[in-house]
């Protein structure tokens, strides 16, 4: 039986701002959970305004090709 590492913190890039943070105990292991179910997600982001901002972005840019194949 294999052990996994858990590390106590580690340190992200914001892909939004590109602002470096990091992510502790609860909210790290979250992201990991998030991340190893789903492995082309982008982020972490450093917060909901950047997490916001690329949601937005990320809906405009499907409403734009929605209404181009039309």
């Amino acid at each position: 039986h294999a052990r996994r590492m858990n590390p106590k913190e580690v340190w992200y890039k914001c892909p939004q701002c590109h602002k470096a943070f990091t992510l502790k105990g609860a909210k790290l292991k979250s992201w990991l959970n998030k991340r190893s179910k789903k492995a082309s997600m982008l982020g972490p982001f450093c917060g909901y305004e950047c997490s916001g901002k690329h949601n937005i972005n990320k809906a405009r840019k499907a409403k734009k090709a929605k209404n181009d194949s039309k």
